[in-house]
């Protein structure tokens, strides 16, 4: 189980590695990445991609079990993006720290 500070390192790593979403699939303590943007299969209750052989689809990897990072579910109409993510979540980080150093 990682906290939500070591599962934005496995992200940005993931990221590094060509892999540009991120999504949960129903029910699941696990984050899953694509490089291409997946489908929500319903019946299913998960994500997938249309066409594995597409150019540029790495195999998705489940790789995250974490449960604190709510934002990223199941009930998301569509996959997030892992650059912005990242990026929401460093400034999110960074004014944390800003706060602190002023008081």
């Amino acid at each position: 189980m990682k906290t939500r500070s070591e599962a934005l390192v496995v992200m940005q790593e993931a990221l590094e590695k060509g892999f540009n979403y991120v999504v949960r699939d129903c029910d699941s303590e696990y984050l899953s990445f694509f490089s291409l943007k997946p489908k929500k299969y319903r019946d299913l209750e998960s994500w997938g991609y249309v066409n594995e052989d597409a150019q540029g689809a790495l195999p998705s990897t489940v790789i995250l079990k974490n449960i604190d990072i709510t934002e990223i579910s199941w009930s998301n109409r569509r996959p997030i993006e892992l650059a912005e993510y990242l990026k929401y979540q460093k400034g999110d980080i960074e004014d944390e720290l800003f706060k602190v150093r002023e008081e």
